[in-house]
Order: structure tokens, then C-alpha cells, then sequence
């Protein structure tokens, strides 16, 4: 069995990593082969169709989907814009006398058995230089390819897929146009000249990965990060070498995935992230690498400080709010598919607008715990620490304040995908995947341990008063603002209105409206959107004037959190024994004190008792190794239950069997050495030839839990003498 590690990296941001180009392959010359901007399909034969679908292939973010209709030379035609005479635009140029490559992925759907098709690559004038040999499809993608000269008058070309003399009405899906010089073609798909160095797998020298959680009951992930050094004699990959294929494309925001191909089988991803920056070695005598580093999603929410414009979440579950938190944090989408204005060649408003997609996949489980009020009082109020003093919002604290709230998870999985366990899930995963019995390298083992061992719990929460009345001041203009008339350059004007008290504190709001409007000059419409502990006020001038807005008033219910409560939990017995170990946890979305007290009770539950953990274990492995470890490695994830049994420390050998002294097995009732894997990390080492993989772990039966209502129990909860807890 062979195991290869790749690395691919999107540079030209396209929406696709060409894994199978390479660099000694023949580049696509079709112009815009991504998007087909300026390059027109037309269906060919009475009755036939042609659309386009965005749907993601290995050739593409686009496919087409035909139906030929009954015409025996049905199909469709991929040829230059047509002008208003009909006559062929320059779109798909080519020199005459010379030799060329076309290449199509081709899919078939329904009528295709036995139906002979035809590739045609025709002149401007119409005449057939070259044709493919007649091929059927099938119901997977193919790569049908047609190759030959043009003629001594030939400018440009356009391409035919039609049916070989056949009346039946076919349908099929055609994507991954190539045209490319001479009659070499790749068998791999690749968008343009920079496209085939997408996969840096040849170039890597070393790799270090780490997502998920590093310490046993963090709430939200760590930053997912990935360092790799790839080799750069050539200067291919120096960010300021102009002669490099690469040239321009070498920056930031650039999409990285790292996957692992078991026998050119099916790949596995294990990180999915973005560049942050470059650092290529500068002695030409040295050792001439570069390092890339990359970081996964939640970089783009521990860096997203801004105002909220979430509004005030009532009785709301934690997965809703959640969900509502992951609109607040933008991602770089793929620029061939994203009309950027100023930004050259994706400015095409007169021509065909993409929206660009900013917002990432999520996998939300249904929240165990409703939150009474939340988002009015998530601001961190400016100062010396804060960028220019001012009020800000962090989409990971409020992602964290949630996760705690609920005693859930929150993190990125391989596929960076926003993931959000509730309470439940990893009790309730029983099944044990692998058994480490002495088999680690590396392990870290304490007892007792500082982040762990804990008796006394503090969980402070944050009781709301609301205003009985809903005509509070909430905010007001501080001086006149003087509101210019609207022009093509400065339609309208906004304000943002931070919701404050007397004393100058930021509160929330409720039942939120505008009051007194008064204008000391001219006249101007204003309209108001408002949020958990903020509005934004829109003012439109249709004067020809100036207008003076004199007076604005926003008005509702207060929402304030002053009165903080502490609920405070101590096992006397282990703070006796072993001395105070306290756990403080500050939660603002916890407005109840018995709900905070619930959970300083589950915390001291799972905490109070002094025992032998694992935080984390190392295993290698040769990278063409077959099964066992090595398949762990790769297949083993966060959330997957393992047993760990090491004899050094004695650590759950009690749930080993023997038979005739050897052992056979483990006995599944005893529970001891049960872990979940909530981080995981690889490194390529030796020269990529040996897999380093550690693993971040939580002890999986530490907690006495019961699930009220679904039957379900911890056994070992059963001949235990604690407090049964909440779950």
C-alpha cells in the first residue's frame, strides 16, 4: 500500500485545486476557462438546449447540461461571442498552419448507451480542420480529445460536440474545456499556466499541521494552523520574481488543502485553510526553501473586531445564535467567480455579475439550552488595548460565551467546515475505534493535573434588568450634523447610534424606536435599523441644499447587566485533601444564577478527583506503511473515541484480558482509558518519509452524567455515590 501526502494550493483563487496538473504539462490557452466569460455555448439542433449549472468537479465550478434533441447531428458548439454579423469574434484565437490540442470532459445522463458522438474543431469560415474519432459516453466524467492543424487562413476556432449521425435524444453534461498548443494534450485538467503548480506535493520538504482543541474541555478551537517548506532552487516560488509562471499569483488569501490518497483511491483531507504569509530564504547560497504558512477559518472570527449588527437574541438555543454568529465573519471567496469593482479583470458589471460567496459550510447540532437575552452585552468597551479606544465586538468571544453557555463544542473540521456539538454528543459517542496497548512513541501523562484537577468552580453569569418603561433614552445626537444633499458619488449618509446610559455605559436595547427628529435647517429623511446595543441611522438629503440635523433620539427598554452574580461550588472533601484548585469561568450570556450554579455543580463533578490522564499522544509511521497505526493516523479524528493502555504508569491495564497469560482483549465494561481525540496534529519529517501524528485528548469517563428523558447513563455513574448532574 502506498500512502501519498499532497499539498495543494489554489493561486490563482479560482474555486479548484488542480491536483493532477503539473508543471511539464501544456497550459489551457481557452480564454476564461473557469468562468467562460466571453466564450458562448450554443446548443445545435431543432429542439436542443444548453445550461449552465454552478456545481463543484475536479474540472471546474461549471458544467453544462445538453439535450440534443432528435437532429441527427444534435449538440452544442463552444465558439467566440458572435457580433452583429454574425461573423466570429477573435475570443478563441489560434495562427494558422500550426498544431493544437482540445480536450473535453464529458458525462453522460440519460439515452447515451450506444450513441455515437463526435468532437469537431472547426475554422472561422466554418470548414472542419480536425475531428476525434467517434466515442460513446458513459456515466462518469471521460476525457474526450481531438488534435490537428490548422489551416494557412485559419484566425480562430470554435469546438463541437454533436452526435455521429444518430436520431436519438441524448442528455449529458460536458465541463473542463481545453485548447492547448500542439497535439501533446494532458490528461489532467488545468485552467491556465499558473494552474499547474496547484499541487506542491513534488516541492515539499517538511509540513506541520494543528487543528482543533489543545486542552482537555476547551469550549471553542484554537487557531487551525499549517507550516510547509517547500523547496525553491528555481525561484519559482519567490513572490517578487517576475519570471516566474507564478508571478502575481504568490500572496495571501490564497485557499490550501492538505489531503492523504490511499492507492489513488478516494483522498482524505486533513486541513483546509488560507496563506497567511511567506518567508522565502534570500541567500542564494542557503537553502534556497520557502516557508508558507497557512491558517484554517477561525482565524477570520479571532480577527473579526468590529460592531455587532446582530440583534438581540430572545429565548433563543445556542445552535440559532450560533448560526446567526457565523454570518458575522467574512471569508475570501474565490475571486474567478466575485465581480470586484477597481479590481482588474473582475469588473464586469457590463457583462455578466458573479456574487462573490463569503460564507462557509456549518454543521449545527440542536442546542440543548435556551438563552433567555443575548448579543446585548458581547461589546468590549475601547481603551488603551483596544485598536483607536474604540467599542468593539469579537465574533470568537461570542462564539465562545455561546459554546460555554451550553458545555458544547465549537471548532473547524478537516474540510473547514464550521462544526457546533452540543452537550450530548461526545458523552453519548460510545464506540471505541482503536486501542493503543503500549503502541505510542510519544506520550504526555500527569496526574493531577493543574488545567484538570479542579474543586472549587466559580461561574459568574449576568442577570438582566429591563425598563419597564419602552420610552428610555437610549441614545442621543451629541452635536448637529450637517447632512449634504445626494449626489452619484454620496447617495446617502449613515450614523451608528451605541447605545449608552448616563454614566456612559453600553447597554442593550429592546422594543428599539426613533424619537424626536428635529432638522434647524433644510429637511432630510431618516430611517433606523437597529441591533442588540447599537442602531444604524441612514439619512437621505433630496434637497439641493445642505440640512442640518439638529436633534435624533432613539428610545426603548434597557437592557443592563450591572448586577453580576457569582455561583460558587466547593468539594469540601478534595479541598481538604489536596488543597483549593479553582476554576473561574465568566460567562455574559447566563443571565440565570441556579442555570450557573448547574454548571459549576457538572464542572466540580468531572473535576474534583486527583487521577492519571493522557493530554496528548505521538505516533509515527513510515508514510508507505499499510494498516494498523498508520491507518490511524490518517483515519482517526476529532471527536473519535480511542483506549489507552500503558504499563509504565500502570494506566487502565486493569481492562486488559489474558488468556493463558497472553493478552487477547479488553474487557468493554471497564471504562478506564477511554479518551476523545479533541485535537489533532501532523507533521512529515525525514524527508516527507515518515508521518508524525499527536493527538490533543480529553478523558471520556470522567463525568457521572445522566440524560434526563432519553434512558441513557454513564455505567459508571452506577455504583457511584456523587450527585447525579444536569446533562
Amino acid at each position: 500500500m502506498t500512502t501519498e501526502i499532497r499539498f495543494g494550493m489554489d493561486w490563482r483563487r479560482k474555486g479548484m485545486i488542480c491536483w493532477d496538473a503539473r508543471p511539464t504539462d501544456a497550459p489551457n490557452l481557452l480564454p476564461t476557462p473557469m468562468t467562460y466569460m466571453g466564450v458562448n455555448l450554443t446548443a445545435i439542433g431543432t429542439g436542443a438546449t444548453i445550461t449552465r449549472n454552478e456545481t463543484a468537479t475536479d474540472y471546474g465550478k461549471l458544467h453544462y447540461a445538453v439535450q440534443t434533441g432528435t437532429d441527427v447531428n444534435a449538440g452544442f458548439k463552444v465558439q467566440g461571442q458572435e457580433d452583429d454579423a454574425n461573423a466570429y469574434s477573435d475570443t478563441i484565437a489560434v495562427s494558422a498552419s500550426s498544431n493544437y490540442g482540445v480536450a473535453i470532459w464529458l458525462k453522460g445522463i440519460s439515452g447515451y448507451t450506444g450513441i455515437p458522438f463526435v468532437v469537431n474543431i472547426k475554422d472561422q469560415t466554418d470548414t472542419i480542420l480536425f475531428s476525434s474519432s467517434s466515442f460513446n459516453l458513459t456515466d462518469d466524467w471521460v476525457q474526450v480529445t481531438a488534435s490537428g492543424s490548422t489551416g494557412v487562413s485559419s484566425d480562430y476556432i470554435r469546438i463541437e460536440v454533436v452526435k455521429n449521425n444518430d436520431a436519438t435524444d441524448v442528455q449529458f453534461q460536458a465541463t473542463g474545456f481545453m485548447q492547448v498548443a500542439g497535439t501533446t494534450i494532458p490528461t489532467a485538467y488545468n485552467a491556465g499556466s499558473a494552474d499547474r503548480y496547484d499541487n506542491l506535493t513534488a516541492y515539499v520538504k517538511e509540513s506541520d499541521l494543528v487543528l482543533g482543541m489543545r486542552q482537555a474541555y476547551q469550549d471553542v478551537a484554537s487557531k487551525a494552523t499549517c507550516d510547509v517548506t517547500i523547496n525553491n532552487v528555481d525561484k519559482t516560488f519567490s513572490p517578487e520574481n517576475t519570471s516566474s509562471p507564478l508571478s502575481g499569483y504568490i500572496a495571501p488569501y490564497r485557499p490550501v488543502q492538505i489531503q492523504s490518497v490511499v492507492d489513488n483511491g478516494t483522498p482524505t483531507t486533513h486541513f483546509t485553510g488560507w496563506v497567511e504569509t511567506l518567508q522565502p530564504d534570500v541567500n542564494q547560497y542557503g537553502k534556497r526553501e520557502v516557508t508558507i504558512k497557512s491558517a484554517g477559518p477561525m482565524l477570520y472570527f479571532v480577527d473579526a473586531d468590529t460592531d455587532t449588527d446582530i440583534e438581540l437574541q430572545e429565548n433563543k438555543l445556542t445552535s440559532e445564535i450560533i448560526e446567526t454568529l457565523l454570518q458575522q465573519a467574512l471569508f475570501p471567496p474565490a475571486l474567478s467567480f466575485a465581480t470586484v469593482i477597481d479590481a482588474e479583470g473582475y469588473n464586469r458589471l457590463d457583462i455578466e455579475t458573479w456574487i462573490a460567496d463569503y460564507f462557509l459550510d456549518y454543521s449545527i447540532q440542536t442546542g440543548k439550552t435556551q438563552l433567555a437575552y443575548v448579543a446585548d452585552n458581547w461589546i468590549q468597551r475601547g481603551g488603551s488595548a483596544s485598536k483607536d479606544g474604540e467599542d468593539t465586538f469579537s465574533v470568537y468571544r461570542a462564539i465562545q460565551d455561546v459554546t460555554m453557555a451550553e458545555r458544547g463544542r465549537f471548532f473547524f473540521d478537516r474540510d473547514g467546515v464550521a462544526t457546533f456539538w452540543n452537550r450530548h454528543h461526545l458523552p453519548t459517542n460510545k464506540e471505541v475505534q482503536a486501542v493503543f496497548d503500549d503502541s505510542m512513541h510519544e506520550m504526555q501523562y500527569t496526574y493531577a493535573g493543574l488545567n484538570e484537577f479542579k474543586n472549587e468552580v466559580t461561574v459568574v453569569c449576568y442577570p438582566r434588568t429591563i425598563s419597564a418603561s419602552d420610552d428610555v433614552l437610549l441614545w442621543s445626537l451629541d452635536k448637529p450634523a450637517t447632512i449634504t444633499p445626494v449626489t452619484a458619488d454620496k447617495p446617502l449618509q449613515e450614523l451608528t447610534a451605541s447605545f449608552r446610559d448616563d454614566s456612559d455605559n453600553r447597554i442593550g436595547g429592546k422594543d428599539v424606536t426613533l424619537g424626536t427628529v428635529e432638522f434647524s435647517q433644510g429637511d432630510a429623511q431618516v430611517t433606523m435599523e437597529a441591533f442588540a446595543n447599537r442602531a444604524k441611522l441612514t439619512i437621505v438629503n433630496s434637497g439641493s441644499e445642505d440640512a442640518i440635523l439638529s436633534t435624533c433620539e432613539i428610545r426603548g427598554k434597557k437592557i443592563t447587566d450591572f448586577g453580576r452574580m457569582e455561583a460558587t461550588v466547593t468539594d469540601g472533601v478534595s479541598a481538604t485533601l489536596y488543597g483549593k484548585r479553582s476554576l473561574n469561568m465568566n460567562l455574559p450570556s447566563i443571565d440565570n444564577f441556579e442555570f450557573a450554579e448547574t454548571i459549576a455543580n457538572f464542572e466540580i463533578s468531572r473535576r474534583k478527583n486527583p487521577s492519571g490522564k493522557v493530554s496528548q499522544m505521538t505516533l509515527r509511521s513510515l508514510t508507505d506503511s499499510s494498516g494498523g497505526i498508520h491507518d490511524s493516523q490518517l483515519n482517526l479524528t476529532i471527536g473519535d473515541r480511542i483506549r489507552i493502555v500503558e504499563s509504565q504508569a500502570e494506566h487502565a491495564t486493569s481492562a486488559r484480558e489474558y488468556t493463558d497469560g497472553e493478552i487477547t482483549g479488553y474487557d468493554e465494561e471497564d471504562l478506564k482509558g477511554q479518551y476523545f481525540i479533541i485535537g489533532e496534529a501532523h507533521k512529515l519529517v525525514d524527508s516527507g518519509t515518515v508521518l508524525e501524528t499527536t493527538w490533543y485528548l480529553e478523558y471520556a469517563t470522567e463525568a457521572n452524567w445522566m440524560i434526563i428523558g432519553n434512558d441513557e447513563t454513564d455505567s459508571s455513574f452506577i455504583d457511584s455515590t456523587d450527585v447525579i448532574m444536569w446533562y
